[in-house]
Formats: structure tokens, sequence, C-alpha cells
């Protein structure tokens, strides 16, 4: 599908509003931006795109999760069972044309940017992140925890190793000038590094992101990047995993560590929505089997007066964001 480029802009300013705006999430670290990012984008992206769809049906759904699924698989460096966390965010993009569906999925791990660096710079240290940016390099065989049942084994891995459409590293950068988001993404899969001769091959070290994260959510309306979820493939299967953890922590109405309200008994807002020109937004969501949150129609939210909510940014935790769209047209110079 062709899609205004002025949609990257728009979803740029959507973000950085998430980041520099009041809001309520506090706290510092990957799990307080992606919680800022998760509960705020709903709202926020559905304004900033409304101006340029003249047609059509756009929802978007974040849920705020914690413990996020561990991959658990065997290291053939050490023959020693490693399990860092899959990711820190998933962005899921589900577009209806009269041609048929099209949905594609993103896992994005995220590491705040060096202090007093250029744009985009972000350091993977060594004992545990280390292995995690092995994890992305190469995509062995895992399994994945979270539910009760054990998954069987998942292969995402892509026949020619970097060119893996649906996994990348990202920056969050807290004091980026405006306009720009403060995400940025790596441009592709993590290549194997090289090692120097007689040295064993190092996951650690500096790495540069360089891709606005509103020009890869304007990629994924177009198609040019994120994972296709075929029916029966394995990038599918491991989708509703993540959206089957998801709600059943949501469910399960359980109070984390990592994320706490300061109004005593209060339920943990950690579930968004919004949407535009719907027609049957109940529906939709409730086939998610996301409930008890408030649905936001017609782009506009009533006033927020959700409590704050405390991240401790050394706690595990996890996001994922649904973005839905139906016959959109949208306004603009677009090639056909």
């Amino acid at each position: 599908m062709k899609a205004p480029p002025t949609l990257i802009a728009a979803a740029e300013t959507a973000i950085r509003d998430c980041r520099i705006k009041p809001n309520p999430v506090s706290g510092t670290g990957e799990v307080a931006e992606v919680a800022r990012l998760v509960l705020q984008l709903p709202e926020k992206l559905v304004r900033e795109w409304r101006p340029y769809l003249v047609a059509g049906e756009l929802d978007v759904l974040g849920v705020f999760t914690h413990k996020t699924p561990k991959a658990r698989w065997t290291d053939p460096r050490d023959n020693k069972s490693k399990a860092p966390e899959l990711c820190d965010l998933l962005f899921v993009l589900d577009c209806e044309e009269q041609g048929g569906r099209t949905r594609r999925a993103l896992l994005i791990q995220a590491k705040v940017a060096d202090a007093g660096t250029t744009l985009g710079q972000f350091t993977v240290d060594k004992n545990g992140p280390d292995i995690q940016r092995y994890l992305y390099t190469h995509w062995p065989k895992f399994t994945l925890t979270g539910l009760r049942r054990k998954s069987a084994p998942f292969n995402i891995a892509p026949t020619t190793p970097g060119t893996c459409p649906g996994t990348r590293y990202s920056c969050i950068d807290v004091n980026a000038p405006a306009p720009t988001s403060g995400w940025w993404l790596e441009s592709a899969q993590p290549a194997i590094p090289v090692a120097r001769a007689g040295a064993p091959v190092m996951y650690h070290g500096t790495f540069n992101a360089t891709i606005p994260l509103g020009e890869a959510l304007h990629a994924m309306v177009e198609g040019t990047l994120g994972a296709p979820l075929i029916k029966g493939s394995e990038w599918e299967r491991l989708v509703e995993h993540l959206e089957k953890v998801a709600e059943s922590r949501h469910n399960a109405g359980k109070q984390p560590p990592d994320v706490v309200a300061t109004a005593t008994g209060t339920l943990l807002p950690h579930v968004a929505a919004a949407s535009l020109f719907m027609t049957d937004a109940g529906a939709f969501f409730n086939e998610k089997a996301k409930t008890g949150y408030e649905l936001w129609t017609n782009g506009e939210p009533p006033n927020d007066e959700r409590p704050l909510v405390v991240v401790d940014g050394q706690a595990p935790g996890f996001g994922i964001i649904y973005v839905r769209l139906v016959s959109p047209e949208w306004r603009g110079d677009i090639a056909t």
C-alpha cells in the first residue's frame, strides 16, 4: 500500500509527545520509555494521522505488560542454556484492503542512548546484554516463557543471515532535539561481528541506530518493513504467543513490581486504545481479548484522570502496539 510521506513527520510528532509532555509514567530507562510510548501512542498517533486519512478506519491499541517472555535456547559456544528477554516492544500492523488482508510484525529491543553522544548511539554491555545481541544476530531456535504451557520451539531465522525483516535494535535519546522523536532503529538485523585474529567473536560494543521510528511505522504501512504474518507461519505463531501473554497478565489483574499506581487500590492503566472512522471497534478489540479499558472514539480521548504510574527502569516489562487500517484512503500526493 502506498502512504503519504507526511505520515512520517506526523508519527514523529506523536512519538515525541509521548516522551516530553505530561504523562502518567515516571521513571527512567528502557522500560519507562516503552511504557510511555505504549500507553499514549494510541491517542496521539490517531490524532496526528487523522488529517491524512480521508476514508477508511484506523484503530490503535497499546498494551503494556510485565515480566516479558524470555527466549530460551542452548548456546553452541558453550553448550549452556541461555534465556534473555525476547523484546521490549512489539509492533503489529494489520491492514485490510479490497485485495485482502496483510499483517506485519516488528520485534524491538530498546536501549537508552549513551550520554553526550551523537543521535542514535547506544552501547551493549558484556555479561548479559551481549547474549541478547547474539540472539538478535543469529536467531537460533528458541522456546518462550510466559504461559503455563511450554511453547514448541520457534524458528524465525532468515535464510540469509542479517536479513530478518521483523527484528531491530532501537535507541532512545531522552534529550533529542525537536522535531525528532528521540526513537531510532538500526537499519537492519544485527550483523555477525568480525572477530580479531585469534580472538572469539564479541557481541558487545557501541552501535548506531539511524532510522526514525516514525519512518519505520510508515515503512510498515507500505509493507517494506516487518515480518509478514502468513497463516500458519512461525511469525504468526510467535505473535499469537506474545498476545496471549499480554492478555493473560492483563486479565489476571496482577500488580507487578515494575509498575505501580500512586493511588492505593487503583487498577493500573496499562491498556489504551484510540479509534478513527470506527465501524465496529468493540468487536475488533473484543476479538483481541483485551478488555477492561475505556474505548476512545472519533480520535478524541476523554479527559485523562488516570493515576500516575511509576516505572522501575531496572525491572522487566514489554509492550505491544497494534495498528489496524481498514480500506484506508490517504490525503496527499501519492504515486500510483
